[in-house]
């Protein structure tokens, strides 16, 4: 009886060490994903111009570029291309609902992002754009929020960009 109960011990203990295993795995699957979504937006931050001239000589600032205080606008699905020269968001939100993983077991999570003006001089964030001779300076965070096993995670990016 006594090795009976001991091997029913062990045999929890192994199956509680492989639900834990099960679960920083689903962490880990997660915290991958959210950073290659938060990459392909900092590279786009990065690459694109922040604003588009068009036939009459007017100019529309990007949304993913513009600076509204210390919130920035939220980010605004649809199109984020070099050709993208819409005056207004197509669906402004101070963060986007994505979906982390595939299958059987989704995530559900949001994307956020805060973009603001940075002093070229001191590298500290202003609240205004302050123009030097190559530009101003736009610092972008972008942020997933994920609940998993009833944790709040997150994971973060930023990115330092000189706009001519």
């Amino acid at each position: 009886m006594t090795a009976s109960t001991i091997f029913w011990f062990v045999i929890l203990g192994v199956y509680l060490m492989l639900v834990r295993s099960y679960q920083i795995a689903a962490l880990s699957r997660c915290r991958d994903e959210a950073r290659a979504v938060i990459r392909t937006y900092a590279d786009q931050f990065e690459r694109l111009q922040t604003t588009t001239k068009v036939a009459s000589g007017a100019s529309y600032t990007r949304w993913l570029f513009l600076p509204d205080g210390e919130t920035g606008r939220g980010l605004s699905w649809g199109s984020l291309s070099d050709a993208n020269v819409f005056d207004t968001p197509l669906s402004p939100a101070p963060n986007l609902a994505i979906t982390l993983g595939q299958g059987a077991h989704p995530v559900a999570a949001t994307i956020s992002r805060n973009v603001i003006y940075v002093n070229a001089s001191t590298g500290a964030d202003s609240s205004s754009q302050i123009i030097q001779a190559s530009g101003y300076m736009l610092k972008g965070v972008f942020t997933v929020k994920f609940v998993l096993n009833n944790k709040s995670y997150s994971e973060s990016l930023t990115v330092l960009r000189a706009v001519p």
